[in-house]
């Protein structure tokens, strides 16, 4: 039997959950039905056993859901990953600064303008919040431990997006030793994260 853990990307908080277990089963069942529906999946369900560690609750700062505002790291972040397509006099707030620089590199790439600017600011606002290490809400180090205990034991590690940058610290951090690790999405490579 493998033993599949799956650690999820962003926008995966899901206030209505009854619990952070409840939430992790639910995307569990997610991800077993689109890989047993995966015509290419050699696999069948008496093969494997797929578990997803969950930790974007961990990521809410209590009394602040919801909240419009950029704080400073995500706006550095951010900054930083479109700093070759910000305006060279930039007017109004920093936010429709990165906003304008996200639509032009979305333009570069043929790429959809107001799904990517949504999508930056929602990345970089939740890998902020992940990176940060000081300050009053820094809610990294339980992060880790949780997703750190869910991949002990896996044969396989499937991380998307900023669940890859978590488990690769998981990872080290705890010492698990792992026969395969799958990124998708991995913003490992970004600058801004790796040197983060």
């Amino acid at each position: 039997m493998i033993r599949i853990v799956g650690v999820h990307g962003i926008r995966n908080y899901e206030s209505r959950a009854a619990s952070p277990l409840a939430a992790a089963l639910a995307k569990a069942g997610e991800w077993r039905a689109a890989l047993l529906g995966s015509p290419s999946c050699p696999l069948s369900s008496g093969d494997f056993e797929l578990d997803v560690a969950y930790y974007a609750h961990l990521l809410v700062q209590p009394g602040r859901q919801g909240s419009s505002q950029l704080d400073k790291d995500a706006a550095e972040l951010w900054q930083r990953f479109v700093s070759d397509y910000l305006p060279p006099n930039p007017q109004g707030t920093l936010r429709s600064t990165l906003h304008t620089a996200s639509a032009r590199l979305a333009r570069a790439f043929g790429q959809n303008e107001k799904l990517t600017v949504a999508l930056l600011e929602r990345f970089f606002r939740e890998v902020a919040v992940f990176l940060r290490t000081d300050g009053d809400f820094s809610p990294k180090a339980e992060v880790l431990k949780t997703v750190g205990t869910a991949v002990q034991g896996a044969d396989v590690v499937v991380a998307h997006s900023l669940g890859s940058i978590v488990a690769y610290e998981a990872l080290w951090k705890h010492r698990v030793e792992l026969p395969l690790l799958v990124t998708i999405g991995s913003p490992l490579a970004m600058p801004m994260v790796f040197l983060a």
